[in-house]
């Protein structure tokens, strides 16, 4: 059901014109987005950014090899849950991050 842009009144889809103030039926809008240029980012990271990123992936392959570690200790001392859930879930979130920053590191490198 269309409605008109001067007076909001709604009418039947089969009328040409608005039966209250005559005004003609809205042509089909397009998209927003149809004919739209790509927009041009200027990215760029400093050098203490990139050192940054890079210290952060360090840190978590260093937070990776200690959980890891931490819950083989863990499951050879006997506290066997410590053990598995610092193997089967820390280690994969820590190197998921590692991964992660990794990804970062690499996009950054284009915008150096």
């Amino acid at each position: 059901m269309p409605i008109c842009p001067v007076c909001r009144t709604g009418y039947d889809a089969s009328e040409i014109d608005c039966p209250e103030c005559g005004e003609s039926k809205p042509a089909k809008l397009k998209s927003p987005l149809a004919g739209a240029r790509p927009v041009q980012h200027d990215l760029h990271i400093s050098a203490f950014g990139f050192l940054c990123l890079q210290m952060a992936w360090i840190a978590a392959w260093i937070g990776a090899l200690v959980s890891f570690g931490s819950g083989v200790l863990s499951f050879v001392s006997g506290e066997i849950l410590s053990g598995l859930l610092d193997i089967l879930i820390g280690t994969p979130i820590t190197l998921g991050a590692a991964y992660g920053f990794g990804f970062l590191i690499a996009l950054a490198r284009q915008y150096r």
